[in-house]
């Protein structure tokens, strides 16, 4: 099939700007602190590895904390980065981190490529990249990060797999595998299986109840209820053994501990203190309404109009007909992609499932409305709606694209802490309504700047430096040993001269000291340097 100059445009321009977007982190991957997770998930990925190596004989990986009812694919994955690359172990960390989210970032462009040809694959990554939270998170959340982009992984792979002829058999397993590695990482990813038995009997019913407009779509009849079928027990059973192949708590009981943990995290952790509209609460207290609330607060303006202008193309679309089976196809397609969002965020609200820490634990939602975003623009480009309409809107996107790209410049390294303008009035709207640095990965630019306040003072005492959240977040900047002779990392029980707090969850103001410095961005104070007994001048 010949590509147009324009469709070769966006290929080209999708391309650049993926590669930046590696060249970005590669660059900049060491300037993100440790986050609070980071320090449990090193040690789960060290059992996990002890558990491979006794062949199940060492068991604290399947009894030690609750991190066994998470599956050990990334965490593998980190601990052998920490083997290979020439780094401390967190930024080693941090760029198997940045490394597995590319998947995402690709899975966006394959969806919106599918969707809406070259322009919508360019469109729905350009969304991905310029949506702050997700591009934070990207470092330094060895949770919900990989769950995302295998999450949107495998949708990319549901919507290839068949596309154009009967599913071979090895888009088929690849599309399992993917499944397996999602639910490898949490168990929340068997909920794809439902979802991508939808869109296959969908487009079985489609292909025999709507003609093809031409005869290069004939090869969609050869689907069938059989072939589907197939398909899906295919991708059940190779995703279940690679879920288990991942996760030793589930080789326990391979059938029933992977539904265990499904019920487990339905109620997960309903005591955690958090900041919400103003007031802290416990998770267990929060509005049901939290993720799409949080969704509406941290995602950029460009995706609300996007949203307008997809509803208007999709009315449009509707109006004129959708007569041949492709067309069809495509905004069933879209449709599906919408539900998958739509749906599984109805599903928290209606549970009424205990969340806390900000937008994270919707991330893996972030990718499909980054498609559905891209894709609606590219549609009404395409000319579903009037051109003058059409390119108001992508002005008006483009213009607000390039205040959320300087917003995350400035932001850098929190960009994780991005807060819209229009609902939450930008990060210094946001703090001391809603939960900021609730992970303390500021600790490393304060410990940064103890240490250079001190670069010059003679040898005396070790200056201690404390925080209320781990101490391994402090000493992870103090490897070298002549910053661990000259500073030690303790708890705030333990005498410390210097005490680090966030104004996550109002830790600044019950912190006993003097405040001596403050870690801000975009004018809004992020956490401080409390001075809690000072350091003795030993200067002759």
């Amino acid at each position: 099939m010949k590509v147009s100059r324009e469709e070769q445009a966006y290929r080209w321009s999708a391309l650049v700007l993926g590669l930046v977007l590696v060249v970005v982190m590669l660059a900049t991957f060491r300037d993100y602190g440790v986050t609070g997770d980071e320090g449990f998930q090193h040690r789960y990925g060290r059992r996990l590895e002890r558990w491979y190596a006794t062949f199940g004989a060492d068991r604290s990986a399947v009894e030690q904390h609750d991190t066994y009812y998470y599956g050990g694919f990334f965490e593998l994955v980190a601990e052998g980065a920490t083997r290979i690359l020439p780094y401390g172990v967190y930024e080693s960390r941090h760029l198997a981190n940045a490394l597995v989210s590319l998947l995402a970032f690709g899975a966006a462009w394959m969806m919106g490529s599918h969707l809406a040809g070259p322009r919508g694959g360019f469109l729905s990554l350009a969304f991905l990249v310029l949506t702050p939270p997700f591009y934070g998170h990207a470092f330094a959340n060895p949770k919900d990060i990989p769950f995302a982009a295998l999450f949107a992984l495998t949708l990319a792979m549901a919507l290839r797999t068949g596309a154009t002829g009967p599913p071979s058999v090895r888009d088929v397993a690849l599309t399992g595998v993917v499944l397996g590695l999602t639910a490898g990482v949490r168990v929340a990813g068997l909920t794809l299986v439902v979802f991508v038995a939808v869109l296959w009997i969908g487009r079985l019913w489609l292909s025999r109840a709507v003609p093809p407009a031409d005869r290069q779509l004939e090869g969609r009849e050869s689907w069938s209820a059989r072939s589907v079928a197939a398909s899906l027990l295919i991708v059940v059973g190779i995703g279940w053994v690679v879920m288990v192949a991942f996760w030793p708590w589930a080789q326990l009981d391979p059938l029933r501990n992977p539904f265990r943990a499904f019920q487990v995290f339905s109620r997960f952790w309903e005591h955690m203190v958090v900041l919400y509209d103003g007031r802290l609460v416990t998770s267990g207290e929060v509005s049901r309404f939290y993720a799409p609330r949080y969704l509406s607060l941290t995602l950029p303006e460009t995706y609300a109009v996007a949203a307008v202008v997809g509803l208007a193309a999709l009315a449009a679309a509707l109006r004129s007909g959708l007569s041949d089976r492709d067309r069809r196809l495509r905004v069933f397609e879209a449709v599906w992609l919408l539900s998958v969002a739509v749906l599984t965020v109805a599903w928290l609200v209606v549970r009424g499932v205990p969340l806390y820490n900000g937008v994270r634990h919707v991330l893996f939602v972030v990718p499909v409305l980054a498609v559905l975003s891209g894709v609606s623009l590219a549609v009404a480009l395409g000319g579903r709606l009037p051109r003058p309409i059409a390119l108001g809107a992508v002005a008006i996107a483009g213009g607000l694209a390039l205040v959320t790209l300087v917003d995350m410049v400035r932001l850098h390294p929190y960009q994780s802490l991005y807060f819209n303008r229009w609902v939450a009035g930008g990060l210094p709207g946001a703090v001391g309504q809603w939960e900021t640095d609730y992970w303390c990965s500021s600790y490393k630019e304060g410990v940064e700047w103890i240490v250079a306040r001190h670069a010059t003072d003679p040898p005396g005492e070790r200056i201690r430096i404390a925080g209320h959240s781990g101490v391994f977040q402090i000493t992870a900047g103090l490897r070298t040993p002549e910053l661990e002779r000259r500073f030690k990392g303790v708890t705030i029980h333990e005498d410390p001269n210097y005490i680090l707090a966030t104004t996550a969850t109002g830790d600044h103001e019950r912190t006993p000291g003097r405040p001596v410095h403050v870690i801000e961005r975009m004018g809004a104070p992020i956490a401080y340097v409390f001075e809690a007994r000072p350091v003795p001048d030993v200067r002759p």
